[in-house]
């Protein structure tokens, strides 16, 4: 590599005899100090980019195709191994010209990239001797240099012929596992844009991917986040700070040959930065970001579908996708003298897409989310808001039903879609044009568009432009109803009952050929006689919640059930049989749940039997009156054990007076039912709470321990003290003390009022 030399042209009058400086030979020790491991900054970095630089040279220089005689780079746990077959190395070559500082053969070649003449000696920076074996017209030579006690030392090992190609082998010792580390990660980064370079990281070739153009060039093993540059594919950060500019991040590097006249300082760790470089760098920057808008623009349509670039409206990042790799180009733009093209979606024109992305979460509420099918599990409580244009774009599957899927439709609909997440939906709104009277959270266009915002030139609403808005609307909102599967009918469909005539032959042909099936099944063969009844009860299940299992009574029998299994009996159809599972699991023992056919039913009626209810039968008794009643005194002890864990040993003696209300609400709560999460649950509540379905007969009990769970609910604001600090531990005991005296004396504080009188006063409240 060429480096020009500076000279300032100084006019000399009246002066003669102009000395030099010189260079103190007693001091020669420390100069050599001064280019080695007083030279660079990162020994490591510098070892590895000086040694196979001058290997490349070589290669070069030797008048080989670099690519066909790559460097080979080898790292293990224990040594570091530059190999070439370049031009090689004889015994004169080695002594004079690479054991000796500021030599070098490169000075006037700009088609390589040392020229210092101090890379060789590199490795004096690490503290470590290195092997040399050079290999030169049929003759090998090795050597041992390492630091003397004042100057470079090296020792000839052997001197042997040889039949193997010219070349020059470097092996340097690594001594530990983390200097192992650091000198395969920096190789990755400091080698990333060689292809004449073969890197091998314990016998693994280290694969690379390079994309280059003529100004820039990327690197799958670069780590550089913000924009670097190559000289000739040696690395170098750029200082942003000294070019004047905001780091622009991305992950590539800027091109520059040896002739664009980039200096590197003697380390080759950074650049000269001098006007010249300042300004080379920004011109090829801007010539990057001109590239890279263009590429850009050739990529991006003018016009796109909404499904496919609406989750896009709302991202800033620019990016172009090359080969396997994408590109945020952001930073990059401001350095471009041309701009990028901005999003346009097919279709829409009145509105920018920014504006239907803010009304994102206004599409589509003409739906409820009646189901939710998720991993197995099936949700019909609290789902009312889960669709969304968003959860549809993301390929949550959405259907369109006209009720809750129950029994085999739901089974049916499950196996047609055997997506791991469906979201039923069911339009409950119809949208319309709308009136001035209409709430805030009303569906019409009137409010979701905001009509009346319209002006027209005399700044009144313009009504005329009303029409292609509300048109604009639908276009937007129809494509994203156009990926709801509708299945509205579908339970009357052919292919419902096709299905459904299917699964029964299936059962049939398996209780038929399957003895275990007939004995372990619903389908089990009963020994029923003529006037007998066939009824399904409800029992535990190892694999869920309930099975049903078929049991034959005798008409003498039906009234004597209830002494057998000592519950009553709620009955329900097998259509209903999703509901009958729902209220099995809310029940106490005392009662059970069975499904019994129309026909069957019929006769039952016949007997008067008053231990079958239905549903509604049921919700009109004295059990159930007492089931809501449990609940309710469910609640109020769930209430009181949330307050009795947290208050731990200071609050329970404050609790203790009414323990015995609590042990008789529990009580009654063990005899009759307790609280279950249950999607039926709210609805039999919100029944019992119409009609004051309840058990009176505790009334006084329950509100005086209601009472006082509210008088004592301040308690969850506190956290616990620790006994062993004695301080603390009276500190709270007289905090409770002060409270309770409070709530006693001014009646729960509803009598007091709090005034403020000076404006300092409400300044010093609210500094508080």
């Amino acid at each position: 590599m060429i480096i020009a030399a500076q000279q300032n042209d100084v006019v000399k009058e009246g002066f003669e005899g102009s000395k030099k400086a010189t260079i103190n030979q007693d001091k020669v020790a420390k100069l050599q100090y001064l280019l080695t491991r007083g030279l660079y900054t990162d020994p490591i970095s510098a070892v590895l980019t000086e040694l196979t630089n001058n290997a490349i040279d070589s290669v070069t220089q030797s008048g080989k195709n670099p690519l066909e005689y790559p460097v080979i780079v080898s790292i293990t746990r224990d040594k570091l191994v530059i190999t070439d077959k370049g031009l090689g190395l004889n015994k004169y070559e080695f002594e004079n010209v690479c054991m000796s500082y500021l030599t070098s053969t490169k000075e006037q070649d700009n088609s390589t990239r040392g020229a210092w003449g101090i890379g060789m000696k590199s490795f004096l920076a690490l503290d470590k001797s290195a092997i040399f074996i050079c290999r030169k017209d049929k003759k090998e030579y090795k050597y041992l240099a390492y630091q003397g006690e004042e100057f470079l030392e090296y020792d000839l090992l052997y001197e042997k012929d040889t039949e193997e190609e010219n070349g020059v082998t470097i092996e340097i010792s690594i001594d530990s596992w983390n200097e192992y580390y650091n000198f395969s990660n920096k190789a990755k980064k400091r080698l990333a844009y060689y292809d004449e370079v073969l890197l091998y990281i314990d016998n693994n070739l280290i694969q690379n991917e390079i994309i280059r153009s003529e100004d820039w060039q990327y690197s799958t093993l670069a780590t550089n986040s913000t924009i670097s540059l190559c000289l000739k594919d040696v690395y170098y950060d750029i200082d942003y700070s000294k070019i004047g500019i905001s780091p622009i991040y991305m992950p590539i590097s800027l091109r520059f040959n040896l002739e664009d006249n980039l200096i590197p300082v003697p380390s080759r760790e950074s650049l000269i930065m001098n006007t010249h470089s300042i300004n080379l760098i920004k011109e090829k920057i801007k010539k990057v970001a001109l590239w890279f808008v263009n590429k850009y623009n050739e990529q991006t349509p003018d016009e796109r579908e909404l499904l496919e670039c609406f989750q896009d409206i709302n991202k800033d990042s620019k990016s172009v996708k090359l080969a396997n790799e994408e590109f945020t180009i952001n930073d990059l733009i401001k350095h471009s003298s041309v701009k990028p093209k901005e999003l346009k979606i097919k279709g829409i024109s009145l509105k920018s897409p920014h504006y239907y992305w803010g009304l994102r979460g206004e599409f589509l509420n003409e739906y409820e989310t009646v189901a939710h099918y998720e991993r197995g599990t099936w949700r019909t409580k609290h789902v009312k808001h889960r669709h969304s244009v968003l959860n549809l774009l993301d390929g949550k599957k959405h259907i369109e039903v006209s009720q809750v899927p129950t029994g085999r439709y739901k089974t049916y609909l499950l196996e047609k879609y055997k997506d791991r997440e469906i979201i039923f939906i069911k339009k409950v709104n119809e949208r319309r044009l709308g009136t001035k009277l209409d709430g805030y959270n009303s569906i019409n266009y009137r409010n979701v568009l905001e009509l009346s915002m319209v002006l027209g030139s005399n700044n009144k609403t313009d009504k005329s432009k009303w029409r292609g808005l509300i048109q604009e609307f639908c276009l937007v909102e129809n494509s994203f109803k156009s990926l709801i599967v509708n299945e509205v009918d579908s339970i009357n469909s052919v292919e419902f009952t096709t299905w459904l005539e299917k699964q029964k032959e299936i059962a049939r042909e398996d209780r038929k050929n399957n003895p275990v099936s007939r004995t372990n099944s619903n389908y089990t063969r009963l020994n029923k006689g003529k006037e007998d009844f066939t009824i399904q009860l409800a029992v535990p299940s190892s694999r869920g919640i309930c099975k049903f299992e078929k049991k034959v009574i005798q008409p003498r029998d039906v009234n004597k059930l209830y002494t057998s299994t000592k519950a009553l009996h709620i009955y329900f159809t097998e259509e209903e049989k999703e509901k009958a599972i729902r209220y099995y699991r809310l029940l106490h023992k005392k009662y059970s749940i069975c499904i019994i056919s129309p026909r069957e039913l019929k006769r039952l009626k016949q007997l008067n039997s008053k231990q079958f209810m239905t549903e509604t039968e049921f919700q009109s008794s004295n059990a159930f009156c007492k089931l809501m009643t449990s609940l309710k005194f469910d609640e109020a002890l769930y209430e009181f054990d949330t307050l009795y864990r947290k208050s731990e040993s200071i609050i329970s003696n404050v609790l203790k007076p009414f323990e015995q209300q609590r042990q008789t609400l529990k009580l009654y709560v063990e005899n009759n039912g307790r609280n279950i999460d249950n999607d039926l649950l709210d609805t039999l509540k919100e029944v019992a709470k119409a009609k004051d379905l309840y058990d009176h007969s505790l009334d006084d009990v329950y509100n005086e321990f209601n009472r006082n769970i509210k008088k004592y609910e301040f308690i969850n604001c506190l956290s616990t003290p620790r006994k062993w600090h004695e301080e603390e531990y009276a500190k709270y005991q007289r905090t409770i003390n002060c409270m309770l005296l409070m709530k006693k004396k001014y009646n729960n504080f509803e009598d007091l009022e709090i005034t403020v009188t000076n404006k300092k006063e409400v300044e010093s409240l609210e500094t508080v």
